[in-house]
Parts: C-alpha cells; structure tokens; sequence
C-alpha cells in the first residue's frame, strides 16, 4: 500500500509509514516502495520510489507455511528523505513507459513483464529438484502394499514420472518464451503492447500451475514419508504451493485479463498489473 505520510520538500519527500510482504528485506541493500503524493506537492498520484535498507525499520512478520526465507517482512520508515531523483510516477514504470537514462541500456519493459518472469525460476527450480530427488529414490524404495520390488518396477511410478517431468519441461518451455519476448522488446526499444502483456501474465499463471501439479504428483507417487520433517520434499511443496498462490497469478485474474485482450478489449479494465 502507498504510504500516506509524504511531506513535500525543496528537493523531495520526507516520508513517514510502513510496507508488508517485502520480499528480500534481510538482505537487501535498496528497499522498493509506493507512495501516495498529493497535489500540493507538484506532482500528484502514486509514486515509486526507492529507500536505503539502512534506513528502515524491519518488522518480524513473514509467519508463513512456505517461501519462507524470502523474508518478506514489514519495512518501516519515520520520516525518511527521499530525494527527487529517486523517484518516478508509478504508472509509467508500470507500464514501461520510462526513458532510459543511457539509451544504450536494453534494460526497458513494463514492470509487469518483467515482475511477472522473476517469480518463476524459483518454482520451476523447486519442481526440478522435487523430480530428482524423486527418481533417485525410486529405484530403492519398496512399493507399498504391493509385490512390486520397487516403487520404480510399478507402472504408476512410471507413469506419474513422466507426467510431472512433461509437465517440468512445459512449465521451462513457456518461462523461456517469456523470458525471451521480454528481452526482444527491451532490446528494440518498445514496449509490448498489451495483448503481449496480458498473455505474459496468463502464461507466468500458467507456469505456476505446471510447477504445482508435478510437485502434487510426486510427492503422492514417494508417498506419505514425504512429509516428514527431515524429507525435503515436503519443504518443496509449502514453497511451492504458497510461490504459486502470489497475488499476481491468483483468483482467475490473469485468465480474465488475456480472455479481455483476445476479444479486442483493454485488460487494463480489469487489473493494472498488464
């Protein structure tokens, strides 16, 4: 939430207030933040802006079942300076609508695109890892409740393994299709139009869910031990079941948003994150 307490100065802001589910707070060195300026001070409407770490309070408050060393905390700031150079009109970073300060810099996209792409390494990476650990278990473990040697001499196994590694490799397929329409617009210097924006948003949604079901599958195909404490599969799946319910890929949004583009309409009616 834009933060409410932002006084006017000659060369910027003083701001006062305090921020929740910032992720990489424990390590960060620059803290990203909204603010709410008013008419009086010149330029008025949502702000971006960014914060020195070392000037901001840290409320211990990220009690979650999974992602938990993100560290997305509360930051806190009493009446921090906020110089104007430092900050910038949220619409447009928004909507990668900025100039670049070096025009040879191809780092220019909408803030969506790009935000949207960085949440997913860490899921598909998450699933990977769920696939191997999975496979290097089958071959030793015994197929409960059943003749079978092995878990990896039943079919089920098999089959189940083979779901979830497709479903792995499509979920790695369309990040990189992603994450190359993002490189080839910044480095043509253009802004995706928002039909392109709103299928990035369906298809980083779409990447989530791909990473969820192979988690869900494996751990049914290792079995109920999975979920002990010590396994790391099921430290895989709170990660990956809280990473996959972010707000930007929840609540049949984004399926909105590109069902909006696709019949000609701006998805912008429905959500400004395109």
């Amino acid at each position: 939430m834009p933060a409410k307490g932002v006084e006017p100065c000659a060369d910027g802001v003083v701001v006062t207030g305090q921020w929740a589910y910032m992720s990489g707070s424990l390590h960060a060195e620059w803290v990203g933040v909204l603010l709410a300026r008013g008419p009086e001070d010149g330029a008025p409407g949502v702000h971006f802006a960014l914060l020195p770490r070392q000037e901001l309070g840290l409320e211990d408050t990220w009690h979650f079942a999974g992602m938990r060393g993100t560290g997305s905390n509360t930051v806190t700031a009493d009446r921090v300076f906020v110089p104007r150079h430092r900050l910038r009109p949220y619409l447009p970073v928004l909507n990668g609508e900025l100039t670049p300060e070096d025009a040879a810099t191809p780092y220019r996209n909408s803030l969506t695109g790009i935000f949207s792409l960085g949440l997913l390494g860490s899921l598909i990476g998450a699933a990977d890892a769920a696939l191997e650990y999975v496979r290097g278990k089958v071959p030793t473990r015994p197929a409960a409740g059943s003749t079978y040697p092995s878990q990896a001499e039943s079919p089920t196994t098999r089959l189940h393994l083979a779901e979830a590694a497709t479903k792995i490799d499509s979920a790695r397929m369309h990040a990189q299709r992603l994450a190359d329409t993002v490189d080839a617009c910044a480095s043509q210097g253009r802004t995706a139009d928002t039909l392109i924006r709103a299928r990035a948003r369906m298809e980083s949604t779409h990447v989530a869910e791909l990473c969820r079901e192979a988690v869900d599958l494996l751990l049914t195909t290792y079995g109920s031990s999975a979920f002990h404490e010590a396994n790391p599969l099921q430290r895989i799946w709170r990660d990956v079941h809280v990473g996959s319910r972010h707000a930007g890929f929840g609540m049949g949004i984004p399926q909105q948003v590109y069902g909006h583009a696709l019949v000609g309409k701006d998805p912008r009616e429905i959500s400004l994150l395109v």
